[in-house]
């Protein structure tokens, strides 16, 4: 921004220098004054809602730099644009030291350190499961993609953990990805901007590349990365001798209401019908079960009612099941805001922590609830698990846990339960994963697992499902669609609105990448009657679609693939990124070098006038 201004300046100055100096001090100075007020209304009036600084401190110009030192450095700007405007000596070198600095504040603060790569550093040389992913996969690597993982997997063994980033190996992270420096496209993240669709699509993605909850991800009928073209899937490799059964209970220094829990939440998804919270402790011997929960889209369970049951497995060998209750053990987490307070049916339980929340409902407190669940008599448990109860008239219900404690009233001992003895069961699952995935290699540190349910770069479906956003989701987590029956991607594409002149068919067809560039993919296609091509590709503005040479409509298919709609027969498509914002970008450029050359001209022709006018 300071060196836009500095040329702005620069080019202010030398339109006016031929007419009064005064004239280009004025405009000097209402660029610099420009600069400086504009900071302060970004950084005050314009700053985001949801900007907050990472620590509970006063706000002042030591304690909060990411607010003042823009203004300072502002400030030092226009000061630099004002002597160098003037023609003070020493004014270019002030401006380029300004910029200079300027630059290296905001590298170290953003991560991007000013000093140079080191020659170790992993990406100047090729890990050990790029060799391993060479000798295993197809030669064209456009073809397919790969995951990486940064937890434990295997399909045999249920659950997947939580994710919950245990990798220290640099190949299993995507910052820097350094896979696609040696070709292989990254489902991780591989798209550098954090798209939000392409986040939901990828098994709620974080912006990072690791998965929300990758037991529903990758285990079960999900469709998820499937879509995305995902053949390998890398993880960690369990290292042998490596005790991970050790078990430690965390620290109970957090009390709400009478009980004592762990400092932090639990990273665990949202558990619903078809998902189960499964935890295993050592022994120990407790007579109640304290919880901090809340519940989601649960307006229409009434007061009392049971939405989950607790499930404690005793040392003995015993079980026993204790009703979790909609208004009496948990509720709504939105019970405070005005729409779902004024239809809501079940009261609301003791509060453990509010927090505000801010949306296009409004502000409003957003609430997590704290219970106890009182056992018969003390006794010894193992472990346990909480199942949430389904039903018609609340299909979406869905039940976060954020902390659970074991407590002995008798001698006043809480033992918090810690991350690690939690996992989250996929109950649907009836062992397909096992089938699905293959260990294909393995590497000192990776395992490296072929999808065999993965969908090439590029297919035609000949029938279409027209669905909302929701419902499209809801059939590429499950493989299925409302009414129970499978939904196969490589035959029916999920689309927005219905499609005219597709007949629904069970004709095939072909279809291959014959050109693949970062702004440009070229396919040959091929099918005996109407049909979709789908790409597996990100659907995003600017890429235009070409059959045959002639323009068509992208289509957004299976919530976020890009796709067109072809007749019988064989076709050219093209893919081309042409965004209007480059080219109005382009021509803005081209309009300000222009008017730049101008005035330049104009001033040396003046130059030149006035050296002929004292030479005479």
């Amino acid at each position: 921004d300071f060196a836009l201004a500095v040329l702005a300046g620069r080019g202010f100055t030398v339109l006016a220098a031929e007419r009064t100096l005064l004239r280009a001090r004025i405009i000097a100075i209402t660029t610099a004054i420009s600069i400086f007020s504009l900071t302060i209304v970004a950084v005050t009036i314009l700053r985001p809602g949801e900007f907050h600084l990472a620590r509970q401190i006063p706000v002042t110009l030591l304690r909060a730099p990411e607010l003042f030192v823009p203004i300072v450095m502002a400030a030092v700007s226009a000061y630099a644009l004002w002597l160098f405007v003037r023609g003070k000596r020493g004014a270019t070198v002030m401006v380029l030291a300004v910029l200079v600095f300027d630059l290296a504040v905001w590298g170290q603060s953003s991560g991007w350190f000013v000093e140079s790569p080191h020659s170790s550093d992993s990406y100047f040389s090729q890990p050990e499961t790029i060799g391993a992913l060479n000798e295993i996969a197809p030669p064209d690597k456009a073809s397919f993609r790969i995951l990486t993982a940064p937890h434990q997997f295997d399909p045999a063994v249920a659950p997947v953990p939580p994710s919950v980033s245990h990798s220290t190996d640099w190949v299993l992270w995507t910052q820097p990805d350094i896979y696609m420096t040696h070709g292989f496209q990254n489902a991780a993240g591989y798209d550098g901007f954090g798209l939000a669709r392409y986040s939901r699509l990828a098994g709620r993605m974080k912006v990072w590349g690791e998965l929300t909850d990758p037991d529903t991800t990758l285990r079960g009928d999900s469709r998820e990365i499937d879509l995305a073209n995902v053949r390998y899937l890398l993880s960690m490799r369990k290292q042998s001798g490596a005790d991970t059964s050790a078990r430690a209970f965390a620290n109970a220094e957090q009390k709400f209401s009478d009980y004592l829990f762990a400092a932090n939440d639990l990273p665990i998804s949202r558990i619903s019908r078809d998902k189960q919270l499964n935890f295993s402790v050592p022994p120990v011997e407790v007579d109640r079960v304290a919880l901090i929960t809340n519940l989601a889209w649960s307006e229409n369970v009434p007061d009392n009612t049971p939405v989950a049951t607790l499930r404690l497995h005793f040392a003995d060998g015993r079980t026993s099941d204790f009703d979790l209750k909609a208004g009496k053990d948990t509720s709504e987490w939105a019970y405070d805001r005005a729409d779902i307070r004024a239809r809501i049916r079940h009261r609301r339980a003791a509060v453990a922590a509010s927090y505000q929340v801010m949306d296009a409902q409004g502000s409003y407190d957003a609430h997590t609830y704290v219970t106890a669940v009182a056992l018969p008599a003390p006794a010894k448990i193992t472990g346990g698990e909480i199942l949430p109860k389904s039903d018609s008239k609340w299909p979406d219900l869905t039940l976060s846990v954020f902390r659970i404690s074991l407590v002995n009233a008798a001698d006043n001992t809480t033992n918090a339960l810690s991350e690690a003895m939690f996992s989250i069961n996929q109950a649907s699952d009836t062992g397909t994963s096992s089938n699905r995935w293959k260990l294909a290699t393995q590497t000192q540190y990776v395992d490296v697992w072929e999808n065999a349910t993965a969908m090439p770069r590029v297919w035609l479906a000949s029938q279409t499902v027209a669905l909302n956003e929701p419902a499209t989701l809801n059939v590429i987590r499950s493989g299925r669609f409302a009414d129970g029956s499978e939904w196969n991607p490589a035959t029916t594409a999920l689309v927005e609105s219905p499609l005219i002149n597709l007949a629904q068919s069970s004709a095939g067809g072909d279809a291959a990448i014959t050109r693949y560039e970062p702004g440009r993919i070229d396919i040959r296609t091929k099918s005996n009657a109407p049909s979709v091509l789908v790409l597996s590709e990100n659907h995003y503005p600017g890429w235009r679609a070409y059959v045959d040479g002639r323009f068509a409509e992208t289509l957004r298919v299976d919530y976020n693939l890009r796709g067109v709609q072809l007749g019988s027969g064989e076709h050219r498509v093209e893919f081309i990124y042409r965004p209007k914002s480059v080219i109005i970008g382009f021509a803005i450029s081209a309009l300000v070098l222009l008017i730049l050359a101008f005035a330049s001209t104009q001033t040396v022709e003046a130059r030149i006038n006035r050296f002929r006018a004292n030479k005479k």
